[in-house]
């Protein structure tokens, strides 16, 4: 009798732990969990284009701000420079995210890794909440901090990470961003786990070795619209609304998908279609396509300035 009542508190505590994570979900704002917030900012700090957008600000070099029309605590961030029109960003220039003071706002810092310095440049930026898409947010040592559908997250070692969530991630399109302010970022890139549930992240200092950072993740999966892996010679890996991908030239991508994109934000990160870890110091940059408006331009560089060719993961934010 006396195990029974165990076994019953026992289950009564997962029952209440799971009441409480799904209050947790339903607790967020209506418009929190279905709403899509993301924005293109000029590198002056003024806005481009985007949704759900109070206010974007300059505060310095290479520094920004941006306020949304309701709370994004707890949200995963995910920023890449990138032209607001279909030109490029021809340096080897990295973003990195952090949470401010304000709940609406996010801090967004762009970083020439060639140069080390900050420098004033457009970027694209994502947010995701709620209990839709799979997302972390993982400190530097590794932890879980919050999160979406994620269940753990662990160092493997210096740099390198896995991130297990409660359903099949393998065929999903991992976009994530470095996320400290203060100190020069360095470089990150996703891949899938090993086991279908898992991911993978690196991250490189600008010494271009790998090194510890706090990091954002995202995982668009299933329907999730406007989305590619694109391997290193430009072929699609995996997608959805994807009409065409192809290499332009040494660096330089296309993504064409089926349908106007030209309004949207592209993020993306430098990516391998399949297991393992990214060892090179590569950057990544995003803009519309000129000539058309069903596409996106992609741009990687290695961090010391010369163009490379690698696979990447993309999504359109619209």
């Amino acid at each position: 009798m006396r195990r029974m009542r165990g076994i019953m508190r026992s289950r009564s505590v997962r029952a209440v732990i799971l009441a409480a994570t799904a209050f947790l979900g339903l607790a967020l704002p209506a418009a929190a969990q279905a709403a899509k917030r993301w924005a293109v900012v000029r590198q002056n700090g003024t806005l481009e284009r985007g949704s759900g957008v109070a206010t974007t600000t300059r505060t310095a070099p290479g520094s920004y701000v941006v306020t949304f029309d309701d709370r994004i605590a707890g949200c995963a961030h995910i920023a890449n420079p990138g032209d607001p029109a279909a030109g490029a960003v021809a340096d080897p220039v990295v973003a990195a995210v952090s949470r401010r003071a304000n709940p609406r706002s996010v801090a967004v810092q762009t970083y020439n890794e060639a140069g080390e310095f900050t420098t004033d440049e457009p970027f694209h930026l994502a947010v995701y909440c709620g209990v839709g898409s799979p997302y972390a947010i993982v400190g530097r040592g590794g932890a879980l901090a919050h999160g979406s559908h994620a269940l753990s997250a662990r160092r493997i070692k210096r740099g390198e990470y896995a991130l297990h969530f409660d359903r099949d991630v393998s065929n999903c399109t991992f976009t994530a961003t470095i996320g400290s302010l203060g100190t020069a970022p360095g470089e990150i890139s996703v891949a899938p786990g090993a086991k279908r549930h898992n991911a993978f992240v690196t991250t490189l200092g600008g010494a271009g070795v790998a090194e510890d950072f706090p990091f954002h993740l995202s995982a668009a999966c299933g329907t999730t619209p406007l989305r590619a892996v694109v391997q290193a010679d430009g072929t699609l890996v995996r997608g959805r609304n994807v009409a065409t991908t192809s290499r332009l030239s040494a660096g330089s991508y296309e993504v064409i998908f089926d349908q106007d994109v030209a309004a949207c934000a592209y993020t993306a990160t430098v990516g391998r279609p399949s297991p393992g870890f990214t060892k090179r110091a590569l950057t990544i940059t995003s803009a519309s396509r000129g000539g058309n408006a069903n596409g996106a331009f992609v741009f990687i560089h290695h961090m010391t300035g010369p163009v490379a060719d690698h696979g990447f993961h993309i999504v359109a934010r619209c």
